[in-house]
Formats: C-alpha cells, sequence, structure tokens
C-alpha cells in the first residue's frame, strides 16, 4: 500500500493510534489542478498535484501523520486552519495553512498536520 493512501491519527501516543485510509483520487484532471472534496484535506507526495493523492476529513485538535512519504502539495478545502509540521506527531517547526487554499509547493514537505479552528 503506498505510504500516502494511510494516514495515522495521533492521539499522542503512535502505538494507540487509530489507522485512517483515505481515497485515492484518480481522475487526472483533478489531480492537476488540485481539485479537493469539500470539507476535505487533500494530499500529494510530489510537486504541482502529482504522485500518489489521497483524502481526509480531518477534525481540528487531531494530530495526522504520513505513514513515511512527506507532502509535497496540499489542498486545505475545510473551514480550519492546519499547521503542517516536517517531523511525525506533530513536531518540529511548521507553518499554517489558511483555510480554503492550497499549495502545489510547499516550503518544506509536511510529514504531519493538525487542524486548528
Amino acid at each position: 500500500m503506498s505510504p500516502l493512501k494511510t494516514l495515522v491519527r495521533s492521539t499522542g501516543v503512535l502505538a494507540a493510534a487509530g489507522c485512517l485510509g483515505f481515497t485515492v483520487m484518480s481522475a487526472p484532471a483533478q489531480a492537476a489542478s488540485g481539485a479537493c472534496e469539500q470539507n476535505h484535506v487533500c494530499l500529494w507526495s510530489g510537486k504541482n498535484f502529482t504522485g500518489t493523492s489521497g483524502k481526509i476529513a480531518a477534525q481540528p485538535g487531531k494530530c495526522y501523520n504520513s505513514r513515511s512519504v512527506p507532502a509535497q502539495s496540499m489542498n486545505n478545502n475545510t473551514r480550519y486552519f492546519l499547521r503542517t509540521f516536517p517531523k511525525a506527531n506533530c513536531k518540529g517547526h511548521g507553518w499554517t495553512m489558511n483555510w480554503g487554499t492550497k499549495s502545489n509547493d510547499l516550503p518544506q514537505g509536511v510529514m504531519s498536520f493538525m487542524p486548528v479552528k
């Protein structure tokens, strides 16, 4: 299974985290434009919305981890800000992505993120 096809929802202890699958986006035109279903966060392993992709209905206050590959493109099609992090478990110096925005070339690979109100 591809690393970005599955996310782990961290509740503070990785070993106790539950697994969350997210759907692969199959339409090439959809991926090229960075389209993302409403109320979801969509991620791509490559820049310009290329590579392996997936989506998750993220909830505020929870940390979401990539299995092993950092996201290089994201679409935050939620009503929450996203705090993004270069390390798993929402660690490291990251940045905040506004709600309703997308980036096809993230300033650093995203290994985890947390939606905030």
